[in-house]
């Protein structure tokens, strides 16, 4: 008798004690596949325009740690202030990149070391949310977090680092559901989680408002879709969790108000400033509705399906940053498997309230031949003027999107624990997963030479409290004539800043400060514009740095 228990007691113990394996060999997988590129041609994720800006904001963090800089005032824009509210922030990203910069390593390696940490508290915080939230299994969660990590669009665009920051969607969400639970509960526990939340909505407020807005826009239908949904009960929920836990939420939302206080004093600043976007140039980033599907000439699964009805009519499925879509397969699954659900268990669970909540919300973010109902959100919803690139909704709503697949995988198991039925799920996985694989080539950086070009600048004469750029590399035009026009020299001068420590008149972000125009290097007038723009903020000793040549004046 003792042998026939301790058999299956011995026999459950080991397979727990290795069954962290299972999550750790899907990262390191994924990380490996997601970041092939780098093991194998030293360069990284970015380019010479958006990329590098990226970089010039990491250095911003790196240099505040170093005590360089004030957190809200960059070595670039001179001599504006709060200069960091013209784009996103980049805080947690570029306290990550600080730490591998204080270790020794060079600004382009410590960029792609902060993604893949990143990345890799996606799938981390993905399986803890399948785990604990939903209890789901080892195998199917940790194959759903690596769809969620490897997603194709997300290594298209991975020249766009503040969208990795859909890997902290996992994290929130737990944060939240352990807040939910807490609260009403004695003791110390539920401000702890109170805290923790309004603490990470904080930082992702500073690093990348773009999903954290998108995250508020989903949470906005999610609660819609509830109310139509469960009616009167979801209300009655409501009303209970506040008689029980009032005086917690209380305390969370006065936390929350604190941790959005800087947040609030340099985007409430820039915003009066700017005014955000214009409708006209949000229209032209809206998708269109085949763009749930618009996953890029680098995905194989597009290529053989609307690869070939985008080449015949390129006007359906456009390229660049409409680029967000997700893989075909991958969308058939959560469709069919959410209909499955919803029709065999009917409406009320979490997969019919969550696929409702993406196809609704993201039926809303499309136009149809310039008619579009978008305008009603660009008006009223808070915020909405300062997101531009709409699309990348498509981007943000992988996280549910594999969320419900998670659940219906596990559902179909839980109900018909069928050799059959195992088999079927795994193939399943197995292909969308390997949808994923993506062949674009978003590693524009060259590791070698930009340190080649930096090397071979000069420390500016003693004299120089300040300076702007005239020039080129090598007189080389960026890109086009367009995008030269804006980026050629002031993506240059803004990294250079930072890395010198050199105040630079110079710069370029999503918006820019009143009154500054010193874009069009090339024209007969920059110099003229610049030295007006000296005049005007009264500054002194200030150098120009020739690109072309690497040589300053004074």
């Amino acid at each position: 008798m003792k042998t026939d228990l301790v058999a299956p007691i011995h026999s459950i113990s080991h397979r727990m004690s290795f069954s962290w394996l299972v999550p750790v060999c899907y990262l390191l997988v994924s990380l490996g596949v997601f970041f092939r590129r780098q093991l194998s041609t030293g360069r990284v994720f970015g380019d010479r325009t958006d990329g590098l800006i990226e970089v010039t904001h990491l250095e911003h963090w790196n240099n505040v740690v170093s005590g360089w800089s004030w957190w809200n005032r960059t070595f670039y824009f001179y001599p504006s202030y709060d200069t960091i509210g013209y784009n996103d922030s980049y805080l947690a990203f570029g306290l990550i990149h600080a730490v591998f910069r204080q270790l020794g390593i060079g600004p382009f390696l410590a960029s792609d070391l902060t993604d893949v940490l990143t990345k890799s508290l996606g799938f981390l915080f993905f399986y803890a949310a399948g785990k604990i939230v939903f209890q789901t299994g080892t195998n199917v969660t940790s194959a759903c977090a690596a769809i969620f990590t490897l997603w194709s669009t997300s290594y298209a665009n991975a020249y766009h680092q503040q969208l990795f920051s859909v890997s902290y969607e996992p994290i929130v969400f737990l944060a939240v559901f352990l807040f939910v639970r807490a609260a009403g509960a004695p003791g110390w526990r539920p401000y702890g989680c109170g805290a923790v939340l309004a603490l990470l909505i904080g930082v992702w407020a500073m690093t990348a408002f773009y999903t954290l807005w998108f995250s508020a826009y989903f949470s906005f239908f999610l609660m819609l879709t509830s109310l139509v949904i469960y009616g009167r009960q979801s209300l009655v929920s409501v009303a209970g969790f506040i008689r029980v836990g009032w005086r917690h939420l209380m305390f969370y939302i006065g936390a929350q108000a604190v941790c959005l206080l800087p947040f609030w004093r340099v985007y409430h600043y820039t915003s009066q400033q700017t005014g955000g976007h214009s409708f006209d140039e949000v229209r032209t980033f809206l998708p269109s509705f085949l763009g749930i599907l618009d996953t890029g000439a680098g995905s194989p699964t597009y290529l053989l399906t609307l690869g070939r009805l985008a080449h015949r009519w390129p006007q359906l499925l456009p390229n660049g940053e409409q680029v967000m879509g997700v893989c075909i397969l991958t969308f058939c699954a959560f469709v069919a498997l959410s209909i499955r659900s919803s029709t065999r268990h009917g409406c009320k669970n979490s997969v019919c309230l969550v696929a409702t909540a993406v196809l609704v919300s993201w039926l809303c973010t499309i136009q149809i031949d310039g008619h579009t109902v978008w305008g009603l959100f660009y008006d009223w919803f808070p915020a909405a003027k300062a997101v531009r690139v709409i699309s990348r909704y498509e981007l943000f709503l992988s996280f549910p999107i594999t969320l419900v697949i998670m659940l219906c995988v596990t559902e179909l198991l839980r109900k018909t624990p069928s050799a059959k039925m195992r088999l079927s799920c795994v193939a399943l996985l197995s292909v969308l997963v390997a949808e994923q694989y993506n062949t674009s080539y978003p590693v524009g950086l060259s590791v070698s030479g930009q340190d080649k070009w930096l090397a071979g600048i000069p420390a500016p004469p003693s004299e120089c409290q300040s300076f702007y750029a005239v020039g080129s590399r090598k007189n080389e035009v960026l890109v086009s004539p367009g995008v030269d026009r804006s980026y050629g020299n002031n993506v240059d001068a803004m990294f250079l800043a930072e890395m010198i420590h050199l105040p630079t008149l110079n710069g370029m972000d999503s918006f820019t400060p009143r009154g500054w125009n010193l874009v069009g290097y090339r024209d007969a007038d920059y110099t003229q514009r610049v030295l007006a723009f000296i005049r005007e903020n009264r500054l002194s000793h200030v150098c120009a740095l020739n690109l072309a040549n690497n040589r300053w004046a004074q």
